[in-house]
Protein backbone atom coordinates (compact mmCIF):
# COMPACT_ATOMS: atom_id res chain seq x y z
CA UNK A 1 0.00 0.00 0.00
CA UNK A 2 1.79 3.32 -0.88
CA UNK A 3 2.08 5.83 2.03
CA UNK A 4 2.37 9.37 1.85
CA UNK A 5 3.79 12.01 1.19
CA UNK A 6 4.46 12.27 -2.44
CA UNK A 7 7.93 13.99 -2.86
CA UNK A 8 9.83 15.02 -6.08
CA UNK A 9 13.48 13.18 -6.37
CA UNK A 10 15.78 12.60 -9.51
CA UNK A 11 15.08 9.38 -10.69
CA UNK A 12 18.28 7.54 -12.55
CA UNK A 13 16.23 5.58 -14.68
CA UNK A 14 13.75 8.18 -16.30
CA UNK A 15 16.64 10.38 -16.91
CA UNK A 16 14.63 13.50 -14.82
CA UNK A 17 13.17 13.89 -11.47
CA UNK A 18 9.75 12.14 -10.79
CA UNK A 19 7.17 12.10 -7.74
CA UNK A 20 8.41 9.10 -5.65
CA UNK A 21 6.33 7.52 -2.54
CA UNK A 22 7.03 5.74 0.46
CA UNK A 23 6.69 1.88 0.30
CA UNK A 24 7.65 1.19 4.01
CA UNK A 25 9.57 3.55 6.98
CA UNK A 26 11.10 2.90 9.93
CA UNK A 27 12.26 5.64 12.28
CA UNK A 28 14.86 5.52 15.05
CA UNK A 29 15.03 8.53 17.99
CA UNK A 30 18.22 9.10 20.14
CA UNK A 31 17.52 11.26 23.46
CA UNK A 32 20.02 12.33 25.87
CA UNK A 33 20.59 15.30 28.18
CA UNK A 34 22.55 17.01 25.77
CA UNK A 35 21.57 15.79 22.07
CA UNK A 36 18.50 14.34 20.53
CA UNK A 37 18.11 12.80 16.98
CA UNK A 38 15.63 10.97 14.63
CA UNK A 39 16.39 8.88 11.76
CA UNK A 40 13.96 7.30 9.47
CA UNK A 41 14.60 4.95 7.04
CA UNK A 42 12.54 4.41 3.73
CA UNK A 43 12.10 2.16 1.08
CA UNK A 44 10.67 4.70 -1.57
CA UNK A 45 9.51 3.92 -5.30
CA UNK A 46 9.37 5.73 -8.55
CA UNK A 47 5.63 6.32 -9.35
CA UNK A 48 6.68 6.36 -13.23
CA UNK A 49 8.88 3.58 -13.55
CA UNK A 50 8.16 1.81 -10.38
CA UNK A 51 12.03 1.39 -9.44
CA UNK A 52 12.91 1.21 -6.08
CA UNK A 53 15.38 3.49 -3.87
CA UNK A 54 16.43 3.85 -0.24
CA UNK A 55 16.24 6.95 1.87
CA UNK A 56 17.49 8.05 4.73
CA UNK A 57 16.73 11.47 6.75
CA UNK A 58 18.54 12.50 9.52
CA UNK A 59 17.43 15.51 11.88
CA UNK A 60 19.53 16.66 15.11
CA UNK A 61 19.48 19.07 18.07
CA UNK A 62 22.71 20.83 16.89
CA UNK A 63 21.50 21.82 12.99
CA UNK A 64 18.62 24.25 12.35
CA UNK A 65 17.74 26.42 9.57
CA UNK A 66 19.57 29.71 10.25
CA UNK A 67 15.99 31.74 8.73
CA UNK A 68 12.82 28.93 10.25
CA UNK A 69 14.74 27.38 13.61
CA UNK A 70 13.50 24.16 12.24
CA UNK A 71 15.76 21.49 12.84
CA UNK A 72 17.50 20.61 9.32
CA UNK A 73 17.32 17.59 7.71
CA UNK A 74 20.26 16.03 5.75
CA UNK A 75 18.68 13.33 3.18
CA UNK A 76 20.73 10.51 1.08
CA UNK A 77 19.00 8.47 -1.47
CA UNK A 78 20.81 5.43 -2.18
CA UNK A 79 22.02 4.33 -4.66
CA UNK A 80 23.20 7.89 -5.37
CA UNK A 81 21.88 8.90 -8.09
CA UNK A 82 22.01 12.69 -10.10
CA UNK A 83 22.30 14.33 -13.54
CA UNK A 84 26.35 14.01 -13.94
CA UNK A 85 26.23 10.50 -11.95
CA UNK A 86 27.57 8.14 -14.39
CA UNK A 87 27.18 4.19 -14.40
CA UNK A 88 30.58 1.98 -13.97
CA UNK A 89 31.17 0.13 -17.01
CA UNK A 90 33.00 -3.43 -16.88
CA UNK A 91 36.26 -3.78 -19.14
CA UNK A 92 36.39 -7.90 -19.09
CA UNK A 93 39.78 -7.69 -20.64
CA UNK A 94 41.46 -5.57 -18.71
CA UNK A 95 43.54 -6.06 -15.82
CA UNK A 96 42.36 -6.29 -11.90
CA UNK A 97 44.37 -3.07 -10.98
CA UNK A 98 43.35 -1.36 -13.85
CA UNK A 99 39.81 -2.16 -13.26
CA UNK A 100 39.93 -1.37 -9.74
CA UNK A 101 41.18 2.10 -10.29
CA UNK A 102 38.69 2.57 -12.56
CA UNK A 103 36.07 2.54 -10.70
CA UNK A 104 37.25 4.05 -7.53
CA UNK A 105 37.95 6.95 -9.84
CA UNK A 106 34.14 6.71 -11.17
CA UNK A 107 33.23 6.83 -7.53
CA UNK A 108 35.20 9.48 -6.63
CA UNK A 109 33.12 11.48 -9.68
CA UNK A 110 29.47 10.42 -8.45
CA UNK A 111 30.29 10.95 -4.89
CA UNK A 112 31.34 14.58 -6.07
CA UNK A 113 35.33 14.91 -5.23
CA UNK A 114 36.57 16.50 -7.82
CA UNK A 115 40.41 16.32 -6.74
CA UNK A 116 40.32 12.40 -6.32
CA UNK A 117 38.57 11.92 -9.17
CA UNK A 118 40.95 13.76 -11.23
CA UNK A 119 44.19 12.28 -9.54
CA UNK A 120 42.62 8.90 -10.43
CA UNK A 121 42.17 9.46 -14.33
CA UNK A 122 45.97 9.87 -14.01
CA UNK A 123 46.60 6.32 -12.00
CA UNK A 124 44.37 4.73 -14.45
CA UNK A 125 47.26 6.00 -17.10
CA UNK A 126 49.71 5.11 -15.27
CA UNK A 127 47.91 1.39 -14.75
CA UNK A 128 47.70 0.80 -18.28
CA UNK A 129 51.23 1.80 -19.10
CA UNK A 130 52.05 -0.53 -16.41
CA UNK A 131 49.81 -3.45 -17.47
CA UNK A 132 51.04 -3.28 -20.66
CA UNK A 133 54.78 -3.35 -20.29
CA UNK A 134 55.55 0.64 -21.42
CA UNK A 135 58.30 1.49 -19.24
CA UNK A 136 58.66 5.06 -20.87
CA UNK A 137 59.04 7.01 -24.12
CA UNK A 138 60.57 9.50 -26.34
CA UNK A 139 59.69 13.01 -25.66
CA UNK A 140 61.23 16.52 -26.36
CA UNK A 141 64.49 18.00 -24.64
CA UNK A 142 63.89 20.95 -23.15
CA UNK A 143 66.32 24.01 -21.84
CA UNK A 144 65.45 27.11 -19.77
CA UNK A 145 61.87 26.28 -21.03
CA UNK A 146 62.80 25.55 -24.90
CA UNK A 147 62.76 22.48 -27.23
CA UNK A 148 66.57 22.13 -27.95
CA UNK A 149 67.55 22.02 -31.60
CA UNK A 150 69.91 19.47 -32.86
CA UNK A 151 72.07 20.77 -35.93
CA UNK A 152 69.40 20.22 -38.82
CA UNK A 153 66.59 22.42 -36.69
CA UNK A 154 64.45 19.33 -35.55
CA UNK A 155 63.75 19.18 -31.49
CA UNK A 156 66.12 16.85 -29.65
CA UNK A 157 64.62 13.99 -28.51
CA UNK A 158 65.11 11.63 -25.20
CA UNK A 159 64.13 8.64 -23.40
CA UNK A 160 61.88 9.48 -20.74
CA UNK A 161 60.16 7.33 -17.84
CA UNK A 162 57.85 9.70 -16.62
CA UNK A 163 54.36 9.34 -17.14
CA UNK A 164 54.72 12.03 -20.36
CA UNK A 165 56.64 9.92 -21.66
CA UNK A 166 55.01 6.62 -20.91
CA UNK A 167 52.14 7.77 -22.61
CA UNK A 168 53.92 8.59 -25.71
CA UNK A 169 55.34 4.77 -25.11
CA UNK A 170 51.74 3.90 -25.94
CA UNK A 171 51.71 5.27 -29.16
CA UNK A 172 55.28 4.21 -29.93
CA UNK A 173 54.27 0.68 -29.17
CA UNK A 174 50.67 1.18 -31.26
CA UNK A 175 48.86 0.50 -28.30
CA UNK A 176 47.27 3.61 -28.85
CA UNK A 177 46.89 5.58 -31.75
CA UNK A 178 49.08 9.23 -32.04
CA UNK A 179 45.79 11.03 -31.43
CA UNK A 180 44.73 9.12 -28.72
CA UNK A 181 47.72 10.06 -26.62
CA UNK A 182 46.83 14.18 -27.13
CA UNK A 183 43.92 14.03 -25.04
CA UNK A 184 45.93 11.58 -22.36
CA UNK A 185 48.20 14.28 -21.47
CA UNK A 186 45.36 16.78 -20.89
CA UNK A 187 44.28 13.87 -18.23
CA UNK A 188 47.72 13.76 -17.44
CA UNK A 189 48.30 17.48 -16.61
CA UNK A 190 44.90 17.59 -14.77
CA UNK A 191 46.17 14.75 -12.46
CA UNK A 192 49.29 16.91 -11.74
CA UNK A 193 47.23 20.21 -11.06
CA UNK A 194 44.93 18.38 -8.40
CA UNK A 195 47.47 16.63 -7.25
CA UNK A 196 50.31 19.58 -6.94
CA UNK A 197 48.37 22.66 -6.61
CA UNK A 198 45.10 21.47 -5.14
CA UNK A 199 43.14 22.35 -8.33
CA UNK A 200 39.41 21.56 -8.22
CA UNK A 201 38.15 20.78 -11.61
CA UNK A 202 34.13 21.53 -12.62
CA UNK A 203 32.35 18.37 -11.95
CA UNK A 204 29.90 18.18 -14.68
CA UNK A 205 31.35 19.31 -17.80
CA UNK A 206 35.19 18.55 -17.56
CA UNK A 207 35.34 15.65 -15.52
CA UNK A 208 32.66 14.04 -17.15
CA UNK A 209 34.73 14.93 -20.69
CA UNK A 210 37.76 13.05 -19.21
CA UNK A 211 35.97 10.33 -18.15
CA UNK A 212 34.56 10.22 -21.95
CA UNK A 213 38.09 9.94 -22.68
CA UNK A 214 39.44 7.34 -20.74
CA UNK A 215 36.28 5.06 -21.20
CA UNK A 216 37.14 5.48 -25.25
CA UNK A 217 40.91 4.71 -24.41
CA UNK A 218 39.96 1.51 -22.33
CA UNK A 219 37.35 0.15 -24.41
CA UNK A 220 40.34 0.82 -27.29
CA UNK A 221 42.97 -0.97 -25.35
CA UNK A 222 41.39 -3.59 -23.83
CA UNK A 223 38.11 -4.64 -25.45
CA UNK A 224 38.22 -3.85 -29.15
CA UNK A 225 41.48 -5.23 -29.34
CA UNK A 226 39.89 -8.84 -27.43
CA UNK A 227 36.71 -8.68 -29.73
CA UNK A 228 39.30 -8.55 -33.33
CA UNK A 229 41.02 -11.52 -31.75
CA UNK A 230 37.69 -13.07 -31.45
CA UNK A 231 36.18 -12.36 -34.95
CA UNK A 232 39.55 -13.77 -36.54
CA UNK A 233 39.39 -16.73 -34.52
CA UNK A 234 35.99 -17.02 -35.47
CA UNK A 235 36.37 -16.32 -38.82
CA UNK A 236 39.36 -19.17 -39.54
CA UNK A 237 37.25 -21.61 -37.61
CA UNK A 238 34.33 -20.84 -40.09
CA UNK A 239 36.64 -20.81 -43.23
CA UNK A 240 37.74 -24.11 -41.62
CA UNK A 241 35.09 -25.72 -41.41
CA UNK A 242 33.89 -24.77 -45.14
CA UNK A 243 37.24 -26.66 -46.70
CA UNK A 244 36.27 -29.69 -44.87
CA UNK A 245 35.06 -32.70 -47.56
CA UNK A 246 31.73 -33.36 -46.97
CA UNK A 247 31.31 -36.95 -46.02
CA UNK A 248 30.59 -39.79 -48.09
Amino acid sequence: MKTQPIFRIYCPSCNNSTNHHGVKSETKRYSDEDYQSRDTFEIIECNGCEQVSFRHIHTDSEDFHSETGEPAESITIYPKRGRHFREVKNYWYAGNTVNKIYKETLECYNHDLPILCSAGLRAIIESICSDKGVKGGMTDEYENGKVVLDESGAPKRKFNDKLVGKINGLAESHIITENQSIPLHQLRMLGNDALHDGEEPELNNLLNDCIEIIEHVLHAVYEIQMQGERVKRDRLFSKSLRKKPAKE
